[in-house]
């Protein structure tokens, strides 16, 4: 199991016979009575180059992939998470306004719902879930004669839903022939 060997001061001595097969699910030896490598399976901890698996441990010569995936959640509502076998871990953030808990997604975070009255430009964004005339309103607002701002209105506050003052038609919603009667109603 040496090689090289030559004497120095009386003592034959040679260096180690590599027997590495560089496989790492091997425990490599040399029969110092024959002179020949040989290789036994053994159970170490190894990787089996995905970065998805956990505890990967050799078996049969071979690293089998461990009995658990790798956990990528990172409890953010805010983002898709899954594992990427070489990359592992990855967090793609989801379209920016998608509704979350207590508010809505922008940039990868949950950002807090804007209150009625804030300028908005989809309902994800309000408290209220309602986005009318660009503001956060109290109500979907749906009906004619009727709007959100104040200067719709012709009165009131923004983020409250209000019949349009009498003799006006701000959206054109009467098709141009009648007006709002004040009472959210054309005529």
């Amino acid at each position: 199991c040496t090689i090289n060997d030559r004497c120095s001061s009386g003592v034959c001595a040679g260096s180690a016979k590599s027997c590495s097969d560089n496989n790492p699910c091997t425990t490599d030896a040399c029969d110092s009575q024959t002179g020949n490598c040989f290789s036994v399976n053994n159970t170490a901890a190894c990787s089996d180059g995905n970065a998805c698996t956990v505890g990967d441990v050799c078996g049969g010569g071979v690293c089998q992939p461990g009995a658990s995936t790798l956990n990528c959640n990172d409890n953010n509502p805010c983002t898709v998470d899954a594992c990427d076998s070489v990359a592992g871990c990855t967090h793609a953030n989801v379209a920016d306004l998608t509704p979350c808990a207590g508010g809505y997604c922008q940039s990868g975070a949950c950002v807090t719902a804007l209150a009625n009255g804030a300028t908005c430009t989809i309902g994800s964004q309000c408290a209220s879930g309602f986005c009318v005339d660009s503001v956060c309103c109290n109500s979907i607002c749906n009906s004619t004669c009727v709007a959100c701002t104040a200067a719709k209105k012709g009165s009131g506050a923004n983020g409250s839903c209000g019949n349009i003052v009498a003799g006006t038609d701000p959206d054109n919603e009467c098709s141009g022939i009648l007006n709002c009667n004040g009472n959210g109603v054309c005529q």
